[in-house]
């Protein structure tokens, strides 16, 4: 239910809150004490001292300027040898670290550990979830591509579930947890929630299903589809969604019976929009610069999500999709071109300082704007769809598998979407 419509007396005010990762407008109804407009919002500003300002700038440009200063002193011996696996499965570990590269691991994690501790209290969370698993990320990507399969393959797991969790009021009535209060096949969960407020959390939980549905049949997909990338075959994917497809048609109607059809959408669109999504993404990080090309994706994304969220919560004024997102704005969408566009530059200047871990091919100035166009579009895109599918069911966050960030379809939203495009990449650029 958006707020904006709420009836509001006049003599008590209607909090409102942003959502996520852009300022989406929130019910208030749905809202929980740990997520309260005044702390959020009325958080004193921090003050950066100079020391803070100067100790976090020295450990920013050591991050880009140590990997140079490392391989132009002809410290490049490889950290270990390749660990290959057998059958042609993908390396366990390329064997590709180096001091220069271990260097850029250690002082981002510093500077963005070091950031946690400095910044207001409403951002520190966040930064300190960021810290922990992007270097992990990047580790796991360009060191261990065996790594990164299982990786995209737990996303899918647990993003499908936590799909079903969110869509949970949506599924046919007896069907639904025990929580949610039963109503017709046909009600919408804002009537639900408008009925029992109390009883509807605003955020799902990404452990197991609240649907009361098996979840066999969806989970059991989700993870063969990402796991295909072991097999670095396109075919082979292609096959396990064919028969995923049809095993789903003969399963649901005996089992959900005139539900089936309702049922059946909605596991296919789980499957589509989360699993395929992420096995492109993983499948196509074992191609040539593929790895690169998936780095480039989860910076622009996340990068250019988080300078849409800071200025777009600040600056924004102009609503471009008010009735799916209330607030994003036409400056934010702007701001995370810029971002996404900097972030190309940023990975670009790494590889280039001697970060050559990252594997990205050598982009022309255009190329770099058209790349962090199509991102930006994409990452638009998949941040309204998710945005979408929680106004559907009046929740503010997917899950809570990123403390201060959401679930993982909140922080993974855009690059789910970014994948398709990254995956005509090579076609369009020629690599």
């Amino acid at each position: 239910m958006d707020a904006s419509k709420e009836p509001v007396q006049k003599d008590v005010a209607a909090p409102k809150t942003t959502d996520g990762q852009h300022g989406h407008v929130a019910s208030n109804q749905t809202l929980s004490p740990t997520h309260s407009p005044v702390s959020a919002a009325g958080a004193p500003r921090t003050k950066l001292t100079l020391f803070q300002k100067v100790f976090s700038f020295t450990l920013f440009s050591l991050m880009w300027a140590s990997p140079q200063f490392i391989h132009r002193s002809g410290f490049t011996a490889r950290i270990g040898h390749e660990i290959t696996m057998p059958f042609g499965y993908p390396s366990a570990y390329t064997g590709t670290a180096t001091p220069a590269n271990l260097s850029f691991f250690f002082f981002y994690t510093a500077w963005i550990r070091y950031m946690s501790t400095i910044v207001s209290p409403r951002h520190r969370v966040r930064l300190e979830t960021a810290s922990i698993w992007i270097p992990n990320v990047i580790a796991m990507l360009v060191f261990s591509p065996l790594g990164c399969i299982f990786f995209v393959t737990t996303l899918s797991y647990y993003g499908v579930l936590e799909y079903r969790d969110v869509l949970a009021s949506v599924y046919p009535p007896s069907f639904r947890p025990s929580s949610l209060p039963p109503t017709s096949q046909h009600e919408d969960a804002k009537t639900a929630a408008s009925t029992e407020p109390a009883t509807v959390t605003p955020t799902a939980t990404s452990s197991t299903s609240s649907t009361g549905l098996a979840t066999w049949p969806l989970t059991l997909p989700s993870v063969l589809l990402p796991l295909c990338g072991v097999c670095n075959s396109w075919q082979l994917m292609g096959g396990v969604a064919a028969s995923t497809l049809l095993f789903l048609l003969l399963v649901y109607p005996p089992t959900f019976g005139p539900h089936a059809r309702r049922v059946l959408l909605l596991d296919l669109f789980a499957l589509l929009y989360v699993s395929w999504c992420l096995a492109l993404a993983g499948l196509m990080s074992l191609q040539p610069y593929g790895r690169g090309w998936f780095f480039l994706g989860i910076s622009c994304s996340w990068i250019g999500d988080a300078g849409a969220y800071f200025v777009g919560s600040r600056y924004g004024r102009h609503k471009c999709f008010p009735l799916v997102s209330p607030g994003k704005s036409w400056e934010g969408i702007a701001s995370q071109l810029f971002f996404s566009l900097l972030a190309t530059w940023m990975v670009l200047g790494a590889q280039g300082s001697g970060a050559t871990f990252l594997g990205v091919p050598p982009l022309s100035l255009p190329q770099q704007l058209l790349s962090s166009l199509l991102l930006t579009v994409a990452g638009v895109t998949g941040d309204l769809s998710e945005s979408f599918l929680k106004r559907i069911v009046d929740v503010k966050d997917s899950g809570n598998f990123f403390p201060g960030h959401g679930g993982i379809l909140d922080r993974f939203d855009g690059f789910l979407f970014s994948s398709i495009a990254l995956s005509i990449f090579p076609l369009l650029f020629s690599y």
